[in-house]
């Protein structure tokens, strides 16, 4: 590999250079308003009215605090692919500064590409101003398509990691050009970005070397002396012509930092696919490389794969779980843990403990399947292939994760199929020490749509409070109706306040009725605070086709929203919280079979009637028809002797009425 030395001559130069060359970012102002939002879209900007896609609301649960969601819809991409994969980190929050939102953006000028690199920048979100920059990467070294864009910043500038194609031949040894730019003049400046500027020091010519390297996680901290240290993995895709293993997860880290420029140490290979099954050329990774590092330079970096002989007969695996694959850094990644468990290079969570957390628990059910007259009992538990993972200040390792049984036929449909955070104090000396919590359901959502590739495709996204790392988010998408097969994805996010050992029920913060009205792949930034937490989605525009034909709401045009999630301030009041108004919540779990929970509250005594209808109007049932006491209510409704169907509750006091939808399976 070729070497990069950059003296301060040089930098001096580079930095005039750039200065005076630099293109300028295309850009404009938009505000957010309440009944209207002003967004750019394929040129100019144009008035968006609300009542053509809904506002998001939030569906509040009972509990100490309201949800309180404010949005806006900021830009547009031509297809779903940018904020696809759970990997890279799109938004990025600086306390002091405010957000930068990094994505591909609709490329007017040549429509058949999948887009040119945008982001967005405002000092305080929903309520102030969007300054948008287009074209960001026009002047990239390699092909213009803004792949798998990050944003990532210290506490000066902020910064956009993504890839290029090398070369119009697109991808294998070709492919995955990494590259990143700043804005010299610092958070919301937006007169100058630099050009778009290698990271991998061996792209001096092509093909690169390394050749392969696609998807990107970035993080910054600063190390001891305060210099910001930028650390990126890249994961290859394809692999090269002379290599027969699967593709490496590289890491390449910052040696040297002024003035918002970045020059980097060559590649090293934190995988290599030498002791998983891609050694038999059997398999591959199947996950990107995630990574993250504290503000005392502790962090993991980690992949999802199977160790090496669990497919092929007359080997012995360290160990036969699809599970994390872990290294350890404790210098601001300067150098990683080489020794692990069982004679691995890698410390993992063990099938040991994976297996018998599940079972011991039971967590899942025993299942039947078709023309077997006999039960089965699950026994072990299956990690599929995205996932979040995050250090807290404490060093605590924690890994966000779908998690469903294994097993034969479609046994994700099955209950207990949902999002789970584990978490270990120390993974390297104990690893049997893990702990898990379940955040939320999604055996409804791998039943129905896109079948088992909906395991596949969800992502969880999570952010920990820089005032309190006890106080944790999450967020992911799954079906709120399944009244039509492939709809109706909605935002769900939960909330912990004790390190992620319980978890608020999850919350529908988008919660758009209409069948053909999706929210998918959300994101939020890595940080948060006690009450609040930030997040960007997209929502297909199902009447503009941009990949054909289409198959997934990917491949559609996308629009692009930011959110701010208050969830209020921690109550710390002993016995029954008393709500500030009358306020009836969706049910839950919703789709449900059996049955289902209604929750409402009251904010003074009243004669309550709390009934079911059917699509038709029709009164199913009266669940609750008396005087009730002010405060928070349970009711079970056990839909049994109806039949599958949408069905609507209402609650009635006198002089105020509302009602919802829920989903009876069968």
């Amino acid at each position: 590999m070729k070497k990069t030395v950059i003296g301060l001559l040089a930098f001096t130069l580079f930095i005039s250079i750039t200065s005076a060359d630099a293109p300028k970012a295309l850009k404009h102002s938009d505000k957010a308003l309440k009944s209207t939002y002003v967004f750019p879209i394929e040129g100019d900007a144009i008035e968006y009215n609300v009542n053509q896609l809904p506002r998001p609301s939030a569906i509040n649960y009972p509990n100490s605090r309201d949800l309180d969601i404010s949005s806006a819809l900021v830009d547009s991409s031509r297809n779903g692919y940018g904020m696809l994969l759970g990997a890279t980190n799109p938004l990025h929050w600086e306390p002091n500064y405010g957000f930068t939102w990094c994505f591909r953006q609709w490329y007017i000028a040549n429509e058949t590409v999948s887009g040119q690199l945008g982001a967005s920048f405002s000092s305080n979100g929903v309520e102030g101003t969007w300054d948008i920059y287009s074209g960001l990467n026009l002047s990239s070294p390699g092909e213009t398509l803004a792949r798998y864009p990050s944003a990532v910043g210290g506490s000066d500038y902020p910064y956009l990691v993504w890839n290029e194609y090398t070369t119009g031949s697109g991808g294998g040894d070709y492919g995955g050009r990494p590259l990143y730019t700043w804005d010299q003049f610092y958070y919301g400046g937006g007169s100058y970005f630099s050009p778009p500027l290698d990271i991998n020091n061996g792209c001096q010519s092509t093909p690169c070397d390394p050749a392969d390297n696609w998807v990107a996680c970035p993080v910054i901290t600063n190390d001891a002396s305060g210099t910001p240290v930028l650390n990126v993995t890249y994961s290859g895709w394809s692999g090269s012509s002379s290599n027969s293993l699967a593709s490496v997860r590289y890491i390449y880290r910052s040696n040297f930092h002024q003035a918002g420029y970045f020059a980097f140490n060559d590649a090293v290979e934190l995988y290599t696919g030498e002791e998983f099954e891609a050694e038999t050329g059997t398999g591959s990774y199947t996950s990107s490389a995630i990574i993250d590092i504290n503000e005392d330079g502790v962090g993991y970096s980690a992949v999802i794969s199977y160790f090496d002989g669990v497919v092929t007969e007359g080997e012995t695996p360290a160990d036969t779980a699809h599970t994390f694959m872990l290294r350890k850094t404790e210098d601001n990644g300067a150098t990683w843990s080489e020794t692990g468990h069982n004679g691995t290079p890698f410390y993992y969570i063990p099938s040991e403990w994976l297996n018998t957390y599940f079972d011991d628990n039971d967590l899942f059910p025993e299942y039947y399947v078709a023309s077997d007259t006999d039960s089965t009992e699950i026994t072990e538990a299956y990690i599929p292939y995205d996932f979040e993972l995050k250090v807290d200040s404490d060093g605590t390792l924690h890994i966000f994760a779908p998690v469903i049984p294994s097993g034969g036929g479609f046994i994700y449909w099955i209950e207990g199929c949902g999002m789970y955070h584990m978490w270990n104090d120390d993974p390297v000396n104990d690893p049997m020490g893990w702990e898990a919590s379940y955040m939320g359901p999604m055996d409804i959502t791998y039943m129905y749509g896109y079948a088992s590739s909906n395991y596949f495709r969800i992502f969880p996204s999570s952010a920990i409070s820089i005032e309190n790392s006890d106080i944790m988010y999450c967020t992911w998408e799954a079906y709120s109706d399944t009244s039509a097969n492939r709809f109706n994805f909605d935002v769900f996010a939960v909330r912990s306040e004790d390190g992620g050992a319980t978890w608020t029920e999850p919350m529908n913060i988008t919660n758009t009725l209409m069948l053909d009205v999706d929210e998918i792949h959300p994101h939020l930034a890595p940080r948060a605070t006690d009450e609040e937490c930030y997040i960007v989605y997209m929502a297909p525009d199902y009447e503009v086709e941009t990949v054909t034909p289409a198959a997934s709401p990917e491949d559609y045009k996308q629009r692009l929203w930011f959110a701010n999630l208050n969830w209020g301030e921690v109550s710390i009041e002993s016995g029954e919280n008393l709500p500030v108004r009358f306020e009836l919540s969706q049910n839950f779990p919703n789709p449900f079979n059996p049955q289902t929970v209604i929750s409402y509250s009251l904010d003074g005594t009243a004669d309550v009637r709390l009934e079911v209808f059917d699509l038709l109007g029709r009164k199913v049932q009266t669940l609750v028809n008396k005087e009730m006491d002010a405060g928070n209510h349970d009711v079970v409704w056990k839909g049994s002797e109806q039949g599958a169907g949408i069905y609507f509750y209402r609650l009635s006091t006198d002089g105020q009425s509302e009602t919802r939808k829920m989903v009876l399976l069968k």
